[in-house]
């Protein structure tokens, strides 16, 4: 395969218009670290890599604002805002060396997500190259700015299938003084039932966590609350108290363990097969016991974790190729009967061969099909690797 690294964006856009031209399949990439998620291309002729464009940031403070080149890292972004003492609150997995495009390109979120939204709903503006090398923009550098179709948020896991992102616009948030989390766990039979009700109750509490997530099979709650040293304090006791009083056991993390605790319990999840697992939030716990069900049935071990209040969760799965697959699509079934999804975001060869990694796209997949066909009508840009296969 062919590898383009354009030094600047009318190289990039010259080098799209010449393979759309050419009818060649081209695969857009960043740093690469999310380039297995989801469904491989079904061809590829060339991959186009960002990193040779310039990694621009710029920053407007005053507004809450910055406008980022697609090749920047998180960790570089973040760092540079940091000096104007805000930051862009996405913190998926490995986010540190994932590039801003990509990020886009696959809407990844982590625990901020119950707070701050993914990236979908932080994106203000975009700068796109689309597939005949044409270059358009959406939306603008200020929060107001309303104007024209909501490109920038269409383009939010689209796994680079609609056009190639160039630069994209922010909303961001202030850095915290102070950050704490509140561990919630249970004796009781039915924990992880338990903390699940207790993480929807804690939502309905005059409390701002940034995040609030459940482990499974070991049965913890998780929150983080960043803000003022003694805003951060005094929610984080407002929520223990919550907690005991409902007969759980609490402890508290106030120093650099935190970062750990958060980092090492969603990478247990990442080290083998991952199904995204999303259902209305009255449905975890009933998913979760779904999830346990079917990995029992075939002998298999698994761990989730996942956004406690949003639905969203993280299954691993560890076992047989065959017994992974029947598993999956016993669960997703069960999902799919709450009107949920699973979708399988990382997995093998032999696995991804066995199933479909989307699923049922659903009644809006025919919508879906227009938009590629108008963006794309030769299917130059990552065929068959988009949400759903597009």
């Amino acid at each position: 395969m062919t590898v383009l690294e354009p030094p600047d964006i009318p190289t990039l856009s010259a080098m799209l218009a010449a393979a759309n031209a050419n009818r060649q399949a081209v695969l857009p990439k960043g740093s690469g670290t999310r380039m297995a998620r989801g469904a491989p291309p079904a061809r590829a002729d060339v991959t186009l890599s960002l990193a040779g464009l310039p990694r621009e940031v710029e920053h407007c403070s005053g507004d809450l604002t910055a406008t980022l080149s697609a090749s920047a890292t998180l960790a570089e972004v973040n760092a540079r805002l940091a000096e104007g003492g805000q930051r862009l609150p996405v913190d998926p997995l490995f986010s540190a060396h994932s590039t801003i495009g990509g990020l886009i390109a696959a809407n990844a979120s982590g625990p901020a997500r119950h707070r701050y939204g993914a990236p979908r709903d932080l994106i203000i503006g975009v700068e796109l190259a689309l597939a005949d090398g044409r270059l358009a923009k959406a939306g603008g550098r200020v929060v107001k700015n309303v104007a024209g179709y909501d490109l920038a948020r269409l383009v939010c896991g689209s796994f680079g299938s609609l056009a190639v992102i160039t630069r994209a616009t922010f909303k961001l948030v202030p850095l915290p003084q102070s950050t704490v989390t509140v561990a919630v766990t249970s004796s009781a039979a039915d924990a992880t039932r338990r903390l699940a009700e207790a993480g929807l109750a804690v939502a309905a509490q005059p409390l701002t966590p940034t995040a609030v997530d459940l482990d499974a099979p070991s049965s913890r709650l998780l929150l983080r609350f960043e803000s003022t040293v003694a805003a951060a304090d005094r929610q984080a006791s407002a929520a223990a108290r919550f907690f005991i009083d409902n007969g759980l056991s609490v402890t508290r993390i106030d120093d650099g363990r935190q970062d750990v605790l958060w980092h090492d319990r969603a990478a247990s999840v990442w080290d083998g097969t991952v199904v995204r697992v999303a259902v209305r939030p009255t449905d975890i716990a009933a998913m979760l016991d779904t999830v346990a069900g079917r990995t029992q049935e075939q002998g298999l071990s698994w761990r989730a974790t996942g956004h406690a209040v949003l639905g969203v969760f993280y299954v691993g799965l560890h076992g047989p190729d065959h017994a992974q697959a029947a598993a999956i699509t016993g669960i997703r079934q069960a999902v799919e009967s709450r009107q949920g999804s699973a979708v399988v975001l990382a997995a093998g060869p032999p696995v991804m061969g066995l199933l479909d990694p989307w699923g049922d796209a659903g009644s809006g997949f025919r919508l879906m099909q227009a938009i590629k066909a108008r963006f794309d009508p030769f299917g130059t840009l990552n065929p068959g690797g988009g949400p759903g296969g597009l």
